[in-house]
């Protein structure tokens, strides 16, 4: 009678075992690689968070509303639009930094980081990132106006002319 070998290769016990240590310490290792992935995602996500905690972005009636009850020597009004967008109106009593000139950090950072900060752009797309580098400076409180000039004068708000 012949018999047939249950396994088709006779490799010895110790192989097999070494294999399965081998898979064991790289599903170890592949598994801290992913928590320490993981761990660093949630940390920058919640940094970024903290940062834009921060950040009141304010519709127009909102920020009309804030403004009126601010004393005008507490806050800054800081227009980051152009200067050519600045000559077709703005809000009274504003600072002007244009956010596309490669200067604007610097300027800001000659302001009072102490103040509260009430930022608009034209329509709110540049606006956001002059907030987070606000925000990265240091100013601990910033607001900013949803939908920005047009927003404001959409919603019948004064505009003053140079």
């Amino acid at each position: 009678m012949i018999t047939k070998n249950k396994r088709p290769y006779a490799v010895s016990y110790d192989f097999w075992h070494h294999i399965k240590i081998n898979r064991m310490q790289r599903l170890r290792t592949s598994s801290w690689l992913t928590l320490l992935f993981l761990g660093a995602a949630l940390f920058f996500a919640a940094c970024s968070q903290a940062q834009n905690e921060k950040i009141i972005r304010l519709d127009a009636e909102e920020f009309a509303s804030y403004l009126a009850a601010e004393k005008p020597e507490d806050i800054i009004i800081l227009d980051v639009r152009t200067e050519r967008e600045i000559r077709q109106g703005y809000i009274a009593g504003a600072a002007f930094a244009d956010v596309l000139e490669d200067s604007f950090e610097e300027k800001v950072a000659k302001l009072d980081r102490t103040k509260k900060f009430y930022v608009y752009c034209r329509s709110a797309n540049r606006s956001q990132p002059a907030t987070e580098l606000l925000a990265k400076l240091g100013i601990a409180e910033i607001y900013e106006l949803k939908g920005g000039m047009i927003a404001w004068e959409k919603a019948g708000k004064p505009v003053e002319k140079p």
